[in-house]
């Protein structure tokens, strides 16, 4: 049955609506899709924020230890924002710090923003991100529990 759901909401993604609203959604629904195959294959998967982007990774563990590793599934490949919609900022809603996730060297070279990290065990990074331009901004809130990744309203107050 997943598999179905799956296959019904992966064309609505691919394909950029183009407003800030319709990008918003899509990027709620990546995430919360991140969620469940971290839960269902039991290997953490982490996002990667940037400025105008977003992909994300599984951890593999090796023998000696782990690595990285890109998803290769077309819903999971780095996503380029369009050219007047960007990743404004990130917050973190609980003050903690995940050295599993981070990679300080990676995030200098690459312009990283920040992390989320979705583990097989329903656990999540707990964060604020404001996506916009200058006319509209949204803000998806990024939670464990029922609630998950959600779109906060628009009219209550960021």
């Amino acid at each position: 049955m997943l598999a179905v759901t799956a296959a019904m909401v992966v064309p609505s993604i691919q394909t950029s609506g183009g407003s800030v609203a319709d990008e918003a959604e899509r990027m709620r629904i990546i995430m919360r899709l991140a969620a469940d195959e971290a839960q269902l294959t039991g290997a953490p998967i982490r996002a990667i924020l940037k400025k105008d982007e977003y992909s994300f990774e599984a951890w593999q563990q090796g023998k000696e230890n782990g690595e990285w590793f890109a998803l290769a599934d077309t819903q999971f490949r780095a996503y380029v924002l369009p050219q007047n919609i960007h990743i404004l900022t990130i917050e973190q809603a609980v003050n903690y710090t995940n050295s599993f996730a981070l990679d300080e060297d990676e995030v200098a070279k690459e312009d990283i923003l920040g992390y989320i990290l979705f583990l097989p065990d329903g656990t999540l990074s707990q964060l604020n991100i404001r996506l916009g331009n200058e006319e509209d901004t949204r803000l998806l809130e990024v939670r464990p529990g029922p609630q998950g990744v959600r779109l906060k309203p628009q009219d209550e107050s960021y």
